[in-house]
């Protein structure tokens, strides 16, 4: 009690709290509300009928990035919503995985060939080769960070 810093206590043990406690932050379904008072004027605008006449709470509006109050339907909508990007994301990286090793098998088959002196006595497979090569190794860049991203994205957690 004579503590002069902020604590943060998780606790559901209303004696424990009683006399402690200056604010109250509620979580609710996805949201956070902060409320002045103890914990006894926050049960009192519960509704809570054991708690004596405490005064009338204070609500305070924390800040701006807080979700506002979304019913449990719009919650369960934003979370399938979620769920269906995850597996949009994991069916294409299926397919990106199939694509890299299509043009990692072209880059390796390619090599011997850039190897070989004798490509660079023709001009038109020289530049076929090479070209083909170059295109490999570029689209597997580009799907190498698309991949990268996406496998950002189903490895972070649902909400719930």
């Amino acid at each position: 009690m004579s503590y002069d810093g902020a604590m943060i206590i998780v606790s559901h043990d209303r004696d424990f709290l009683d006399g402690l406690t200056e604010k109250i932050i509620a979580f609710r379904v996805g949201t956070l509300r902060e409320y002045e008072g103890d914990v006894d004027t926050y049960l009192k605008l519960l509704g809570d009928p054991h708690v004596a006449d405490a005064p009338t709470p204070h609500e305070i509006p924390l800040h701006h990035d807080v979700a506002p109050d979304k019913t449990p339907a719009q919650l369960r909508e934003e979370q399938k919503a979620r769920e269906r990007d995850k597996r949009k994301a994991e069916r294409r990286i299926l397919e990106i995985e199939n694509q890299i090793a299509i043009q990692e098998k072209t880059s390796a088959d390619t090599e011997p060939k850039l190897a070989d002196p004798e490509l660079y006595k023709d001009a038109v497979k020289q530049h076929k080769t090479i070209t083909t090569y170059d295109t490999a190794k570029r689209v597997l860049a580009s799907l190498m960070e698309e991949w990268s991203t996406l496998m950002e994205t189903v490895s972070q957690p649902t909400e719930d």
